[in-house]
């Protein structure tokens, strides 16, 4: 029995497996080194930006104003590494970047551009997360685990209009955009994890990105909750719902400024891979 007991000892350490997840009941959230997730957000959105040249009006589009749909399907990746059985590094990416097209209702201004009533708009807007912390978890037991993190990350994000007025045969064309990637700032983040058994679990995370650097300012709240189920050690699935609230301001320089507010709410669904 003494060497039945020896040889499963060193298959687990040959194999690379923690002793705590050959352990029944113990969920591999909990014990899994690495954990790679790849997964789509149904989002529900609502957005709207201004590009002001200084002596014009502040003038704010929205997601209808640049003909972009309120509703879309968006990318989302994430990866954790347990560095120790407390200790873990993740990173975040967070995706919303849509295209529109539409003629313009009422005309508008956009970083010193008149956009006429009767042109045909075409449009883009992107706000990207790239998320990266440390955390520490001050909690932890066989079925739940708890803590928060520090970290950095950066935003891109663009506005893009081009637009074509028809006067006759002529075409008066109108172009304009605004992209920026920000650099390193800091974030916090708190999560808890509660585990039902060794398939089902319970995930939540909020946290907050902040945006002041240089000529900007502003922050990304965000908070999400999640369900997870295992089929092994290694695959599982999930779903969870994410809302994001973000407002930034940026004043490149004493003539211009440019503002980006928005609300998006989206139901999530992913794959994951433990090992």
């Amino acid at each position: 029995m003494k060497a039945i007991r020896i040889a499963g000892f060193s298959l687990l350490v040959s194999t690379g497996v923690p002793l705590a997840e050959a352990e029944e009941g113990i969920n591999p959230i909990f014990t899994s080194r690495f954990n790679l997730q790849l997964g789509v957000q149904y989002t529900d959105s609502s957005a709207t930006v201004a590009v002001t040249r200084r002596g014009l009006p502040e003038t704010e589009i929205d997601l209808d104003d640049m003909g972009i749909d309120d509703s879309s399907t968006v990318f989302y990746a994430g990866a954790r590494w347990r560095i120790a059985d407390r200790w873990t590094a993740s990173f975040t990416y967070n995706e919303f970047d849509e295209n529109g097209s539409t003629v313009i209702e009422e005309s508008f201004n956009f970083d010193g551009e008149e956009y006429p009533v009767g042109a045909e708009l075409d449009s883009r807007l992107q706000l990207n997360a790239y998320i990266l912390d440390l955390a520490y978890s001050f909690g932890k037991g066989s079925n739940y685990e708890w803590g928060a993190g520090l970290g950095l990350h950066s935003f891109e994000f663009a506005a893009e209009l081009e637009a074509a007025l028809f006067v006759g045969d002529t075409e008066e064309a109108i172009s304009d955009s605004s992209e920026s990637l920000l650099a390193p700032v800091p974030n916090f983040r708190f999560f808890a994890d509660y585990a039902f058994n060794r398939r089902n679990a319970i995930r939540f995370n909020a946290g907050w990105l902040s945006a002041n650097y240089e000529d900007y300012d502003g922050a990304l709240l965000y908070a999400s909750l999640r369900f997870d189920h295992n089929f092994g050690n290694n695959f599982g699935v999930g779903l969870g719902v994410q809302y994001t609230d973000i407002e930034l301001d940026h004043e490149p320089s004493d003539t211009s400024s440019e503002r980006y507010d928005a609300d998006i709410l989206g139901a999530m669904a992913y794959v994951s891979y433990r090992f």
